[in-house]
């Protein structure tokens, strides 16, 4: 993935929302939800 592309993706509000709603799938909880998020974009 390119740097430019991997960008555009992180500014788009539909991919951080299904992002979040996979977290929560899985989590349960919207703090631990969040806290996934960050740790998945922080890789």
């Amino acid at each position: 993935m390119e740097h430019v592309e991997l960008d555009r993706m992180l500014d788009s509000r539909k991919f951080l929302d299904r992002l979040y709603s996979f977290a929560y799938s899985r989590c349960g909880s919207s703090y631990e939800a969040e806290d996934l998020c960050s740790d998945i974009l922080m890789l």
